[in-house]
């Protein structure tokens, strides 16, 4: 896992960087929480923001890497005076971004719910098509940060 703070007079940046396994998805959890309450976050943002995390990685992890832990997930958090965007990558074959998109609850039979969960956690969801390789999904939450601290956020 890779961490990196970056300091500039807009932001505070926090990049992680797991292998494909579910059992990094805790610390995934614990470090996002931490970056939130740094950002002074309330707790059901935090929340919000984790559980949607969690659900994308858990469907990279499953569906695109058949639980191989040997690939990675790339998860960076930008905490800005307005709210926080999260941007999730992953390096698997690109796939259709129609896939991407949340469908009514009652179109649900057994799978997609996870997808309509996220977007009704998160304030915007989108696929990024302009990666070189692999997708990546871009999540933003409106909120305020609540602190001033070294990092100008």
């Amino acid at each position: 896992m890779k961490y990196a703070g970056k300091k500039n007079s807009e932001s505070l940046f926090l990049e992680l960087e797991i292998a494909g396994t579910p059992e990094l998805l805790k610390v995934v959890r614990a470090s996002i929480s931490e970056f939130g309450m740094l950002l002074g976050l309330a707790s059901h943002e935090i929340y919000d923001i984790n559980l949607s995390v969690n659900e994308v990685c858990a469907n990279i992890m499953e569906h695109d890497y058949k639980w191989d832990a040997s690939q990675r997930i790339r998860i960076s958090l930008t905490g800005q005076p307005k709210g926080i965007e999260v941007k999730i990558r992953d390096f698997a074959p690109p796939k259709d971004p129609t896939l991407f998109r949340s469908r009514d609850l009652e179109e649900m039979k057994g799978s997609g719910l996870g997808l309509f969960l996220v977007g009704e956690l998160m304030d915007e969801v989108h696929y990024n098509s302009e990666v070189e390789e692999g997708n990546e999904i871009i999540m933003r939450k409106s909120c305020n940060i609540k602190v001033e601290n070294d990092y100008g956020v």
